[in-house]
């Protein structure tokens, strides 16, 4: 895994913000590109894109001071599909921009 996090941190480094979105499909594609050469089971991949999206975005930063939940914002639209929803690695994650709630407010506590 940690030569994917590599390959994808060269092809992050030019300086450009990347959406969440984006940066799912280039994990997707290196986990692919990965599997051509060493299968990786389903049940591998799944977790393997979780987690190296945390570390990308530093989300295993969470893990590190014991976070047990995250609740968070500024995904809006078609990113929505894509948010990290309940539990993950031992941290319960909470998406809760406001048209990602419907305009709903959510109660947190």
């Amino acid at each position: 895994m940690e030569e994917i996090r590599k390959r994808l941190l060269g092809r992050l480094e030019a300086g450009e913000a990347v959406s969440d979105e984006r940066l799912l499909e280039m994990i997707d594609e290196e986990i692919v590109k990965e599997n051509r050469r060493n299968r990786i089971s389903l049940e591998r991949r799944i977790p393997m894109r979780a987690a190296l999206f945390n570390s990308l975005r530093r989300l295993d930063v969470l893990q590190e001071f014991g976070v047990t939940e995250c609740y968070y914002g500024h995904l809006h639209g078609k990113s929505i599909r894509y948010a990290v929803q309940g539990p993950v690695d031992g941290i319960t994650y909470r998406l809760i921009s406001a048209d990602g709630l419907a305009f709903c407010p959510y109660k947190i506590g």
